[in-house]
């Protein structure tokens, strides 16, 4: 079968099923060339910048953006009604900067003062306030899986590398700041759960995550950053790797069948089905191609793999 969309896309069933089947496929017969590079330069404002090491306002504010665009954040508020420059936009960025600022200060230092991580965390809180969230007991749990994440991140200092965590439970603790931005927007605009329930997107959030880890390997070679793909590459060899990946995302297509086969006529789940599958299919290929040119002497540059000797 070949995988295509067309603009008058009809979405069936049996394309989860036979992207299954590649994703499980033997590694015979792949296709090469630069769709790893390729796809690298077609995201380089979604993925690229959007995962860049610099911490300047105005590139954070970008990275904001692509993501909301990258994550169909912005289609979400344009099917809510939720114009540019609404009060609540405004909000969610100013939070998500602030869970940057957090990200790029993890990213970017291995030795963590507490001083910083708790200048940081209150800004993040603050943050919180313009939503009606402001008893510390409602602020501890929102924020519940980005500490999570932050735990996950630090571990790494004291050899508890990420591969230890579960695909699904790290993938999934790794969006904590879509979800929470999601969560708020839906919290905000109720009417929302008709159109895509919030448990709809799970599938959507782990592919894309995992398509971020594979896009970022090399970009995060000089940083701290626990990209689980580049980490289990670097401690259990490639051809693990790749084994694992490829038996994950065949996973998650399931999940995305079993899924949308109930829910498919209602609200607008036909759209956030036929993005799923788009996702899956792209890190399918993202993956192949990446294993394909697969640079070992820049992989041996890694500050991470500094720490693993």
């Amino acid at each position: 079968m070949i995988f295509c969309f067309s603009k008058q896309l009809f979405i069936r069933f049996d394309l989860v099923a036979s992207c299954i089947c590649v994703l499980e496929s033997a590694l015979t017969g792949r296709k090469t060339g630069t769709y790893f590079e390729s796809t690298m330069q077609q995201r380089s404002i979604s993925t690229t910048t959007k995962k860049t090491k610099k911490t300047d306002h105005l590139d954070i504010q970008r990275k904001i953006d692509d993501l909301f665009a990258y994550r169909r954040l912005t289609d979400v508020f344009r099917q809510s009604g939720i114009g540019e420059g609404d009060p609540l936009i405004e909000n969610l960025k100013n939070l998500q900067f602030r869970i940057y600022k957090l990200d790029a200060y993890l990213e970017s230092n291995w030795y963590l003062e507490e001083a910083s991580l708790d200048t940081l965390w209150a800004d993040i809180r603050s943050a919180l306030l313009p939503f009606g969230i402001e008893r510390d007991k409602e602020q501890k749990s929102v924020l519940r899986e980005i500490v999570q994440y932050e735990h996950i991140e630090k571990k790494c200092r004291s050899g508890k590398w990420p591969t230890a965590v579960s695909f699904d439970t790290f993938y999934r603790t790794k969006s904590c700041d879509v979800r929470l931005i999601r969560q708020l927007v839906y919290n905000g605009k109720p009417d929302l759960k008709a159109l895509y329930p919030l448990k709809a997107w799970v599938c959507y959030d782990l592919v894309t995550e995992v398509n971020d880890d594979i896009s970022d390997l090399y970009e995060d070679l000089p940083t701290w950053n626990a990209n689980r793909f580049l980490i289990s590459i670097l401690r259990k060899g490639h051809l693990k790797t790749d084994k694992a990946y490829q038996h994950f995302l065949a996973q998650v297509a399931y999940r995305t069948q079993t899924y949308f086969e109930k829910g498919y006529s209602k609200g607008q789940q036909s759209q956030l089905f036929e993005w799923t599958v788009e996702r899956l299919l792209e890190t399918q290929h993202l993956l192949r191609e990446c294993m394909d040119t697969l640079d070992h002497g820049r992989l041996a540059n890694s500050h991470l793999f500094e720490k693993m000797r």
